[in-house]
């Protein structure tokens, strides 16, 4: 590869009520998997994206992270944060998708936040072909068509010219991809 590999993870425990032994066994996976193939890895919980100041515009550019000790670690997440994050998802209704919107722009926010406090220039999503249909016929469906060609494009760059997300299986098919973690004996968090 010409590019060095970070792996983030967004620990969604909070949002999903893992328990504490669901939680340590899905982050083993990960952990596990980048140990493997030699990738630092950071692991983030949901929650902290109460804690973020770098995307408001309001608040002084300021770390939330310490630069120099993100590789390998596993944020801790913060209990009044995740009964906050918790308490907000359940008074959005399940029936809809809105709790997944929000789920996934906190995830997105995050990312962000991470690469802009660290000095990434690209995100590399796991967005698969399920997922980008999934995502742009809820698009279409809630009225929101004008994000539509950067939710399907290779590279999004909407949010910050300098960082950009970018969809390397964006074509690959669910069969293609369990066949590929199949061959390779890769684990998959459920």
């Amino acid at each position: 590869m010409f590019f060095k590999v970070h792996i983030i993870h967004i620990d969604e425990s909070a949002v999903y009520d893992w328990t504490p032994e669901e939680r340590t066994a899905n982050l083993d996976v990960i952990k596990n998997a980048c140990e493997r193939y030699g990738f630092e890895w950071t692991i983030i919980p949901i929650e902290r994206v109460f804690d973020l100041e770098s995307l408001n515009p309001n608040v002084p550019d300021d770390s939330t992270y310490d630069s120099i000790h993100y590789t390998n670690v596993e944020f801790e997440g913060n209990p009044e944060n995740a009964e906050r994050l918790r308490d907000l998802l359940s008074a959005v209704s399940p029936v809809c998708s809105n709790r997944e919107d929000l789920i996934y722009y906190f995830k997105r926010w995050l990312l962000l936040d991470f690469a802009r406090t660290n000095g990434f220039k690209k995100l590399l999503l796991g967005r698969s072909s399920l997922s980008v249909t999934t995502k742009t016929m809820s698009e279409i469906a809630k009225g929101r068509g004008l994000s539509l060609p950067h939710e399907i494009a290779f590279i999004d760059d909407r949010y910050f010219h300098d960082i950009k997300l970018m969809n390397p299986i964006k074509d690959a098919l669910q069969k293609e991809i369990a066949t590929y973690t199949a061959i390779n004996e890769m684990k998959v968090i459920p």
